[in-house]
């Protein structure tokens, strides 16, 4: 398994468990999403893993349109701010940073 595909379900599994969510696919055809959680049957979060040392302005298009069809949470998951050529519309970008910050605050709130 190669690493970007490692740390997409490293970043799936650990927000699923800081925001209580469950992890599910979505089944649409020529949409397909990293990313995607339920609180119930609602969709609350979606998002893009690009694990990469470049992310190009046209492949952050393709990424903001995909996910616009969604009326959630959007995020993009990047190793570093610096790997995008622009910031995205719309999309919470996170960087590995903010996950430590995201798991320090939960375990904070209801401990380990």
């Amino acid at each position: 398994m190669k690493l970007p595909l490692h740390v997409q379900y490293f970043v799936e599994n650990l927000l699923s468990k800081v925001y209580g969510l469950r992890k599910t696919k979505i089944e649409e055809p020529k949409l397909e999403v990293d990313i995607a959680l339920l609180r119930f049957n609602r969709l609350e979060i979606v998002g893009e893993v690009k694990w990469e040392s470049r992310v190009r302005g046209e492949e952050i298009r393709k990424i903001e349109e995909k996910l616009q069809k969604f009326k959630c949470r959007k995020i993009l998951f990047v190793p570093s701010l610096d790997v995008l050529e622009r910031e995205p519309k719309n999309v919470d970008v996170l960087t590995p940073e903010d996950l430590v910050e995201l798991a320090r605050e939960s375990i904070a709130t209801y401990g380990e």
